[in-house]
């Protein structure tokens, strides 16, 4: 019975925070009276698709906008629109039920943010446990990205969401049945339907299998999940070969684009590999060392007992790694969030922040929400006890971060599907502090750090409340 009730209670909170969080940014949405042009985009090309689902493009708006003066990119006079097409059917859809107008195309973005909410919990229930799908559910209901973002007529909170999705229901394909393969392989090939980025689920599951599960590659669901989301590609390629023939490889705009991005990445591509090499070449180095030192007679116990101490000194390692990278590169940010009064900077002139340093969104998820200091330091520690499943969410969050870090041209929104990842390992760790400080014997010493954990998560609790009515709420801003 008591579990019962525990469950019918999970329920109506996560109702309750989804439902708040629909009607809240419903209104910050309706009571803004400043939008970005992507917004007028979506809504234009949704309200031409009402009347000719095939008329796909920004030629109407785009000579609008000329015919006032304003100079313009080339794809807003091609015959399709550069993005694959699944945001804005979903917008046409909700302007035939709720009329051709722009807040109900803002419900797509509200909705689906509101449903992401449960679907946290979810994950973070399958892959940890239900205290910490339910603080994570109440991070994601505050989190001032998730908020910002989904108070706008964006395509990024449908990409989070089809991404959490695809997580999801990989997890459930782990746990209970691998049919839930074919079902997280639809919700990839949604997101990259979205924008092609929303392919780096798939990427992020094949990196987990590789790494981890590499009899995953024995199931012929699998197998097929990999190819699926490529697969439900060709509908929209095959639409850009009609329209453009053999130019749509050759002169795509979106594909130039992202090898010229990801060439001028290889900057940071060479940094990462040699930090990589480094960490390899100390892990080897520290197993070297405490294998010519152990004097273990039994060889089934020195291999056990050597494991233990490279799994030791590699985590106190990581934590040297963790404290010099707050203290050098991310001081400023915590500095900022630790701040009650300080706001981060938000602006509507773009490409102000397209030269931030690569360390960007780190420091800016810090500034908005002091508990992804967790979330961080989760990511940088070895964790040698980590469980497999666990391991997905970080290299789900990695994975995106750094693709986004490499993309450049920073705005917070890219990341939004990272986010939901980086809150459950923040949530997560929260309860493992607290666990780890419950088994401390001396009572004193239990009790202090109890408190100044408690007072840390209090904080950022408050101040996350003051900074989004300060400014999440208010909708004006569109690059942050």
């Amino acid at each position: 019975m008591k579990i019962i009730i525990k469950n019918c209670l999970i329920v109506v909170l996560l109702i309750a925070l989804s439902v708040s969080a629909f009607h809240v940014r419903l209104n910050s949405f309706e009571n803004s009276d400043k939008r970005s042009i992507d917004e007028f985009v979506y809504y234009n090309m949704a309200k031409q698709m009402v009347k000719d689902i095939a008329d796909y493009n920004t030629i109407p708006y785009g000579k609008e906008l000329t015919e006032r003066g304003r100079p313009l990119p080339q794809y807003f006079f091609e015959p399709l629109f550069k993005h694959p097409p699944v945001f804005t059917l979903m917008a046409m859809l909700s302007m035939k039920a709720f009329g051709v107008k722009l807040v109900s195309a803002g419900y797509v973005s509200l909705f689906l943010s509101a449903l992401m909410i449960p679907m946290i919990y979810l994950l973070g229930f399958l892959v940890y446990d239900k205290r910490t799908g339910l603080l994570a559910a109440l991070f994601l209901w505050m989190d001032p990205v998730s908020i910002m973002t989904s108070q706008k007529v964006w395509m990024d909170t449908s990409i989070a969401f089809f991404t959490l999705l695809a997580a999801l229901f990989f997890v459930l394909g782990l746990k209970k049945n691998d049919w839930f393969f074919i079902l997280s392989a639809a919700a990839s090939g949604l997101a990259a339907n979205t924008k092609y980025t929303g392919i780096l689920i798939t990427f992020t599951i094949f990196l987990f299998a590789i790494t981890y599960r590499r009899d995953l590659f024995k199931n012929s669901k699998f197998n097929f999940s990999l190819v699926l989301p490529f697969l439900l590609l060709l509908p929209w390629l095959l639409w850009n070969f009609n329209v453009y023939g053999l130019e749509s490889v050759t002169d795509n705009a979106e594909i130039a684009g992202l090898i010229k991005r990801l060439a001028k990445a290889a900057k940071l591509i060479i940094p990462i590999g040699l930090l990589c090499a480094a960490t390899f070449l100390l892990y080897k180095k520290i197993k070297r060392d405490i294998s010519n030192s152990d004097e273990v007679e039994i060889a089934t116990d020195r291999s056990e007992e050597t494991q233990i101490k490279i799994n030791s000194k590699l985590q106190q390692a990581s934590f040297v790694l963790v404290f010099f990278i707050f203290c050098f590169l991310f001081r400023g940010y915590v500095i900022n969030s630790l701040r009650f009064d300080f706001i981060p900077f938000t602006t509507w002139q773009g490409g102000i922040l397209s030269n931030e340093p690569a360390v960007f969104y780190f420091g800016r998820l810090i500034e908005y929400f002091l508990v992804y200091i967790l979330a961080f330091v989760s990511l940088l520690v070895f964790q040698p006890n980590e469980k497999q499943i666990s391991a997905f969410i970080r290299i789900s969050a990695v994975v995106i971060l750094l693709f986004f870090i490499m993309w450049g041209n920073f705005q917070c929104r890219y990341i939004l599907s990272s986010i939901a990842f980086l809150i459950l390992l923040a949530a997560n760790s929260v309860y493992k502090i607290f666990d780890l400080v419950a088994k401390i014997k001396h009572f004193s010493i239990r009790i202090v750090l109890l408190s100044a954990v408690s007072t840390f998560i209090t904080y950022s609790i408050l101040k996350v409340i003051y900074l989004n009515l300060a400014l999440s709420y208010t909708n004006d801003m569109c690059y942050f």
